[in-house]
């Protein structure tokens, strides 16, 4: 009876998940129990798995979908794919085109060689030595025509006689450094900050500026030219195109 009884409770509490500590407090007073059992009994119940939460409706009409442009602007953005598509490519992907060729060797001389063993971008830095500060501001590439880039560096290690050399920070390039992504100077600052930096706190970034001129990379999805491209249609026909 009293396996039962319990069994009943568990799942009272689990199907109440809006006043789950009211219904704890309830399903105890309705066993009776002693006051020597009920504090094991009341420990057993905070041990039950939380409420499994019910799963939203669909949405059906039209004009309840269209509200959900603005509540996705506001999450994600106009550009954060362009953000996040160039922090992968910094982070992730540059390191696998140097894995993907990390030794070079010489027909000279077989025993030399040169292996990358790291890659790495920089924050955005000034090419000139006009100022003390060491950071650049995308304000100031925009007055000045300059680039708003960031210095590629690799650690190496290669052969000098018969001694292994390593060496670590070597600048091997520059790279245009897209605004508000992860080696921008804007990079989670607050609307008082970008001001400070005479930048307008609504500017989503997602560009680069490259002598002065700001550009951006257009995304676009055409078909492929001179191929016949073979699907099914809603009666489940194929189709060519």
């Amino acid at each position: 009876m009293v396996s039962n009884s319990t069994h009943a409770i568990s799942q009272q509490v689990q199907n109440d998940p809006l006043n789950r500590q009211q219904s704890l407090e309830n399903s105890i007073d309705s066993l009776c129990l002693p006051e020597s059992q009920k504090d094991a009994f009341e420990k057993w119940l905070t041990t039950l798995p939380p409420p499994i939460p019910k799963p939203a409706k669909p949405i059906s009409s039209l004009k309840d979908k269209w509200e959900l442009v603005p509540a996705f602007l506001r999450v994600k953005g106009l550009v954060k794919q362009h953000i996040d598509s160039f922090n992968y490519f910094i982070d992730v992907e540059l390191q696998k085109i140097i894995d993907a060729n990390e030794i070079i060797t010489s027909k000279v001389d077989p025993n030399f060689y040169l292996k990358y063993t790291g890659i790495r971008v920089g924050m955005a830095e000034r090419s000139d030595s006009e100022s003390l500060a060491a950071t650049i501001t995308p304000h100031e590439c925009r007055l000045r025509d300059l680039t708003y880039f960031g210095n590629i560096y690799v650690d190496i290690e290669y052969v000098r006689g018969r001694t292994i050399v390593r060496r670590r920070g070597v600048n091997i390039g520059k790279l245009p450094i897209m605004l508000r992504s992860s080696r921008c100077v804007l990079a989670d600052k607050n609307e008082l900050e970008m001001a400070q930096m005479k930048e307008c706190p609504l500017d989503p970034g997602g560009y680069f500026i490259v002598r002065g001129t700001e550009k951006v990379i257009l995304v676009q999805e055409q078909l492929t030219k001179n191929r016949i491209i073979v699907e099914t249609d809603k009666a489940d026909q194929a189709m060519a195109s």
